[in-house]
């Protein structure tokens, strides 16, 4: 819970300094999608099965580029949980006007991911993601099409 509480309150401020390029007025790192086309997106595992919502996008706030994304998640159908998920670890894609998102890692990395750690900065975070759900540049895609780490 104190995790929880302390990557809510750097999103906070995040959302505080960066003003509305924060709520989506800003295009994504390499993608045609804006933070606000994302925010609300369902995603769901390779398998097709619900998983959670993007309910927000953290930007940096000098390039623009996400750092990662807040996936809101139900655990045992009571509340929600939120996770940071880099950019990297979804599957974003236009199928006939509709968008769409996958988790393209496994769906249990997300009960053990890490927090922002207090001085840590957001890019800092965004690296310590990418490790952790290996989608960092040097992991391969797997037969199975996730990342193997």
């Amino acid at each position: 819970m104190k995790k929880l509480i302390m990557l809510l309150m750097a999103v906070l401020a995040v959302a505080l300094f960066t003003g509305p390029s924060f709520a989506g007025e800003t295009m994504m790192e390499s993608s045609a999608y804006t933070a606000e086309q994302l925010i609300g997106l369902n995603v769901n595992n390779l398998e097709g099965e619900h998983v959670g919502k993007i309910r927000d996008v953290n930007l940096n706030s000098e390039t623009g580029e996400i750092n990662f994304v807040i996936l809101g998640k139900s655990l045992l159908g009571i509340g929600e949980d939120k996770f940071a998920v880099p950019l990297e670890a979804l599957k974003i894609q236009n199928d006939e006007g509709s968008v769409n998102a996958t988790l393209i890692v496994s769906e249990i990395r997300l009960l053990t991911a890490p927090s922002i750690a207090a001085g840590e900065s957001d890019e800092e975070f965004r690296v310590r993601l990418q490790n952790y759900y290996c989608v960092a540049p040097e992991f391969e895609e797997g037969i199975d099409g996730l990342k193997k780490c």
